[in-house]
């Protein structure tokens, strides 16, 4: 009777023993699950987060595309000349060709 109450002691210390490691065990990976938890909803802010910016950038990005288009589309109509103004650069230019003549005029005579 005595080897039975030993081996009865024996096998509740080992069962007490495996029972505790369990425990121990599944705490252990519970605190994985809850660590691996926390990182992902970090992750997933950061994505958020990101995708939100990306989103901000591709507006900013289409309203200049939208105001460089707006500008090469509205080119301005040049600005009308008076005729005194017309009158002074058709003066101006008739001096030049004058001035050009009388130049090739110059050259002709000095390669003949």
């Amino acid at each position: 009777m005595p080897t039975l109450m030993k081996s009865t002691e024996k096998l509740v210390a080992a069962t007490e023993r495996l029972l505790q490691e369990y425990q121990m065990e599944r705490a252990a990976r519970k605190t994985d699950v809850e660590h691996a938890q926390a990182k992902i909803n970090e992750l997933e802010a950061q994505l958020l987060s990101a995708q939100k910016e990306l989103k901000q950038m591709e507006e900013q990005m289409e309203k200049k595309i939208e105001e460089h288009r707006a500008s090469a589309v509205s080119i301005p109509n040049p600005p009308i000349q008076s005729h005194d103004t017309a009158t002074l650069s058709a003066d101006q230019i008739d001096a030049l060709v004058e001035e050009i003549d009388s130049c090739l005029s110059c050259l002709n005579l000095q390669t003949n």
